[in-house]
């Protein structure tokens, strides 16, 4: 079979970094065809200069056997390209339905009630609940990912791209999706699926091809290979998950959550009556499907949002109305869903990113005053080289890392100032296996030195393999606790459906 889509010896580079080099893929009709390969190893790029956001330096896009020119997304869309980007391309301050009309439609008359009944109907249909009137920034990380998902599905495509498409999905919605997939296969349509779930790829896709270092190294059918072979072509090496064993003596409290209730100004009672605590030497997981009152949690712990009631205990201490800066002062630790929006300035510096907890101790400051600029550069070094950052040095601009290499220097930066409480919202979440492998033995590392962390995951496998005990929390409520000696993924899926309980 000729292939519909055939990418020819793309590069493109920026300055000295050459991210693409004379990449080549081909797409078949009605396949799905997945995508593997370490952050920074080119896929955004190659699938950006497919999408019509970057242009190539050379090259061929072949679509339907004839060379096309895709100068911008409107073009890609009019070939019949969708794509759910891993950065959402979305405008806060409009609502669902809207974000979704500027996108795909291409008349001049609206009928917003219209398509917000089309958008609800495909809501439905692929289990991703959220309103089509609400306002994007009120949306949690994981919804605004559901609002790309319903966008791309919204404006018919005969290419789709998926990039992570299933991070926030429940085991079973994920099996929907993926019948949607089959579906738009049998009806002809092509899937570009990039994900690091190796289990999902090797469940889904009918072909794989693995970059690395900005070239296209190795492709196989999905039939002859397995999941070790993929990691080791995705990282040059196999790949050790480490697990959480155990033996530790936990015989104190460091976090008690008592009766805590948010209120936001979109939902009432997004956090609803919640009670939990953490140990000493203890990873506790909370599993659920994003928009459940996670991040609200989070933020309210925090007092980054106003609780309307309860109790929060750190040590013996009430911390419940206690500020923001007071909170970090006492060797707590984010590492935030949003790392672009909570963790980083995009425009520093990796340096000044990695100082942010530096500038008002003794050791980094030359005088009351200032800042020891050169302990900061040593300092930022010393971080790169022990978490394994792929950064050309300390002195670039931080938006030049791939997004996976951004995350690890929010886990190095948070990890490094030793945390007696530590807060993970999704540590892993748009990383490769490598730096997954690599985040989660630290965060083993930590709890083993007697660190009390809150693992706050839609992985599964993730909340399985980390955690000592781990409830589940949905509309607001922790619905069930228990350890992973305990439960079996069919029922926690069970639990974050609201089901089960």
């Amino acid at each position: 079979m000729d292939p519909i889509l055939q990418l020819k010896n793309i590069t493109i580079k920026f300055n000295t970094l050459t991210a693409n080099d004379n990449v080549c893929l081909d797409i078949k009709k009605g396949e799905t065809h997945a995508i593997l390969g370490e952050n920074g190893a080119g896929k955004s790029t190659l699938m950006n200069i497919l999408y019509g956001v970057l242009k190539p330096d050379s090259g061929q896009i072949i679509l339907d056997g004839q060379q096309v020119n895709i100068r911008q997304p409107r073009d890609a869309r009019a070939l019949g390209v969708g794509m759910v980007h891993q950065h959402f391309m979305l405008v806060p301050a409009l609502t669902v339905v809207e974000n979704i009309i500027l996108c795909t439609c291409r008349t001049p008359l609206i009928n917003t009630r219209k398509a917000s009944q089309r958008i609800k109907n495909l809501s439905a249909k692929f289990g991703l609940e959220v309103n089509p009137a609400a306002v994007v920034k009120d949306l949690s990380v994981g919804q605004q990912q559901r609002v790309e998902i319903l966008k791309a599905l919204y404006d018919s495509c005969k290419i789709l791209v998926l990039d992570e498409p299933t991070a926030v999905l429940t085991p079973q919605e994920t099996k929907e999706l993926f019948k949607i997939i089959h579906q738009l296969n049998e009806a002809g349509t092509s899937v570009v699926f990039i994900s690091h779930k190796l289990n999902e790829i090797m469940e889904i896709a009918d072909r794989v091809t693995v970059l690395r270092g900005g070239k296209s190294v190795w492709s196989s059918r999905k039939a002859d290979t397995n999941e070790k072979e993929l990691a080791r072509h995705m990282v040059g090496r196999d790949i050790v998950f480490a697990h959480s064993e155990n033996n530790a003596c936990r015989d104190k409290k460091i976090i008690e959550v008592r009766n805590l209730c948010v209120t936001t100004a979109y939902k009432k009672n997004v956090v609803n009556d919640l009670s939990f605590s953490v140990f000493n030497n203890e990873i506790y997981g909370i599993a659920g499907v994003d928009g459940n009152g996670q991040s609200e949690m989070v933020k309210a712990l925090l007092s980054i949002i106003p609780k309307d009631s309860g109790q929060v205990i750190f040590c013996g201490q009430d911390i419940t109305h206690a500020s923001t800066n007071e909170i970090f002062r006492k060797t707590i630790g984010h590492i935030p869903e949003d790392r672009l929006n909570m963790g980083v300035i995009s425009q520093f510096f990796v340096f000044e990113n990695t100082s942010f907890y530096n500038y008002k101790t003794d050791e980094f400051s030359s005088t009351r005053n200032s800042i020891n600029w050169k302990k900061e550069h040593l300092y930022s070094g010393e971080l790169i080289k022990k978490y394994n950052v792929k950064a050309p040095s300390e002195d670039v601009a931080l938006a030049t890392l791939s997004g996976g290499n951004q995350q690890k220097l929010v886990v190095a930066r948070e990890l490094d100032k030793r945390p007696r409480f530590l807060i993970a919202a999704h540590p892993t979440r748009g990383v490769d296996i490598g730096a997954s492998e690599l985040i989660r033995k630290h965060l083993i590392c930590h709890r083993d030195q007697g660190c009390a962390v809150i693992l706050i995951s839609t992985e599964l496998e993730e909340i399985m393999s980390l955690s000592d005990r781990f409830g589940v929390m949905y509309e607001g409520r922790m619905i069930a606790e228990t350890t992973p000696k305990e439960a079996n993924i069919e029922q926690i899926g069970l639990w974050m459906a609201g089901r089960g309980a």
